[in-house]
């Protein structure tokens, strides 16, 4: 039996959320998942938060060798977000651990009501 990831079960209560998994930081072994996701996926994830990383270290080179004042942070990122137009997928990294979340993204005519509907309640505050 596997410990539960109070981490894990977080991912789910978040707003707009559609899938989530963790996987495994070392080879990308899917460890917990909602119901719609695949070992492929979590592969996927993996091999591409290497690729960011593999970047991110190029990027630090860069800036050491052409001696270019660019303040970059020591540690290697730990936190990834790939947006499409309808939804995004976030990746964290901690605890060795991959945790994954794939969210819808908000509608911009409810964020625009939601807006809206704040300034009638300010409006009518200052009334």
């Amino acid at each position: 039996m596997t410990l539960k990831d109070d981490n894990f079960e977080t991912l789910s209560k978040l707003d707009n959320h559609i899938d989530s998994f963790t996987a495994s930081l070392e080879n990308g072994l899917l460890l917990d998942a909602t119901s719609n996701i695949t070992q492929a996926q979590a592969t996927n994830a993996y091999k591409l938060l290497q690729n960011v990383n593999l970047l991110l270290e190029r990027q630090q080179s860069y800036n050491t060798d052409s001696n270019k004042d660019v303040k970059v942070d020591e540690k290697i990122t730990n936190r990834v977000t790939v947006a499409f137009q309808d939804f995004n997928y976030g990746f964290t990294l901690v605890d060795e651990k991959i945790y994954a979340i794939k969210r819808k993204n908000e509608d911009k005519n409810d964020v625009n009501k939601n807006i809206d509907n704040n300034n009638i309640d300010n409006n009518s505050i200052d009334n």
